[in-house]
């Protein structure tokens, strides 16, 4: 479908009447009316970011209409200015103050949207997340756990916290979480309608809560300490190292005073399920294999998940927090880095300016040089269609 937008000119024509049905004013119409179009034309175009004339005249069109806005219409609208990458502080605004008037109404799928979306553009209001997790409280129970990986990698990368809050999300987890442990082929009605986690959310989750310095979470952790173990292959790459980047921050209870998140921690102090899961990602690390290139994209599970050398050192980085170690994976760290260097050595000298030689001719004496090889780097846009599944952070996180 994608590239039949791409080839297809009607996608142009059909922006072109929606901005002039806008432009009627004699004419206005609905917000939801306004919104759909937005999506149907941000999701056929190939380059949603360059729809800037749809995008300004919804904007226009739709910030006097915000009162007529359903909560799934106010998700939809910051979903696509997400999308576009359209960055407007009075239309944010505006929608950060009819989402704190009417926050008691928003269903799960739009506050977890909401949050999500605002967070992504940089626009996180403290008063918005204040009245989101006084609602979030008492209604985590509906959150799915695509819904509770969005909401708490918004609060998370806001930066706010509520303790309350924080103890019902992980009360909630811990009940998904049962759910994925329990053996297939379970019968019970209630338990088939209840959505588990999927190891994506599983990973944000951590990583989100951990941010957060959420101690009410320590047997969520555990619970995902022992399904990572024992279901490892179900992992992407980076779902595995936001996952352990989470775990490596988790301060355990009984670990004294804490110094900080730098300081290393005694291995007998880390609970048995996560040194298992540790040695198990080290031992399923070191045995990938070698990418082609250094920050080769991994591939998924059912190809064979491969590690880059940035996850790798990922890896390292969090047995070493810690207080672990792996000589296969200190090992395989060390091939990597020899190679990388290597490979930069090489390239470094079929880059170097030969020396030029000077020819005679007629015309006198003329400098003859090899023009460098042209080198294509190639990059890609991924977009989702319907709700929101919960985010891979590999490109969000900042693992330092």
């Amino acid at each position: 479908m994608r590239v039949w937008a791409q080839q297809d000119p009607r996608i142009a024509k059909l922006e072109e009447r929606c901005c002039e049905l806008l432009k009627r004013r004699q004419q206005p119409r609905r917000a939801d009316e306004i919104i759909s179009a937005l999506h149907c034309v941000l999701e056929l175009s190939p380059s949603p970011t360059n729809c800037g004339q749809i995008l300004a005249a919804s904007t226009v069109a739709v910030s006097s209409r915000l009162r007529e806005c359903t909560g799934d219409d106010l998700s939809n609208l910051c979903r696509c200015i997400c999308k576009a990458e359209y960055l407007c502080p009075s239309l944010l605004t505006s929608i950060t103050e009819e989402c704190m008037a009417r926050s008691s109404e928003l269903e799960p799928a739009d506050i977890s949207t909401i949050a999500w979306a605002l967070a992504k553009m940089g626009f996180g209001s403290d008063v918005l997340f204040q009245r989101l997790a006084r609602v979030v409280e008492v209604t985590t129970h509906l959150f799915s756990g695509a819904y509770l990986a969005n909401l708490m990698w918004a609060f998370a990368s806001v930066g706010y916290r509520s303790e309350s809050m924080l103890a019902a999300v992980a009360e909630r987890c811990q009940e998904l979480m049962t759910v994925v442990l329990e053996p297939p082929g379970s019968t019970d009605v209630e338990v088939v309608d209840r959505m588990p986690l999927h190891p994506m959310e599983m990973s944000t989750l951590v990583w989100a809560l951990s941010r957060l310095h959420a101690p009410s979470a320590e047997q969520f952790y555990l619970m995902v300490c022992e399904y990572t173990t024992n279901n490892i292959g179900s992992f992407k790459a980076s779902e595995l190292c936001t996952l352990i980047t989470g775990i490596s921050r988790v301060r355990w209870k009984g670990d004294g005073p804490t110094g900080g998140d730098t300081a290393a921690l005694n291995p007998g102090q880390l609970p048995q399920a996560c040194r298992q899961m540790f040695q198990k990602c080290a031992e399923y690390v070191s045995a990938s294999p070698f990418p082609t290139s250094g920050d080769a994209t991994p591939q998924g599970a059912d190809k064979g998940v491969g590690f880059s050398d940035k996850q790798v050192r990922i890896f390292v980085t969090a047995l070493a927090k810690v207080g672990l170690s792996h000589t296969r994976l200190f090992d395989c760290a060390q091939q990597r880095s020899d190679r990388r260097m290597a490979r930069q050595q090489s390239q470094a000298a079929a880059t170097t300016p030969q020396r030029v030689s000077l020819v005679r001719s007629g015309d006198g004496e003329k400098s003859v040089n090899e023009p460098p090889p042209d080198r294509y780097i190639a990059g890609s846009r991924s977009s989702s269609r319907g709700r929101m599944r919960a985010l891979s952070l590999d490109d969000e996180v900042d693992y330092s």
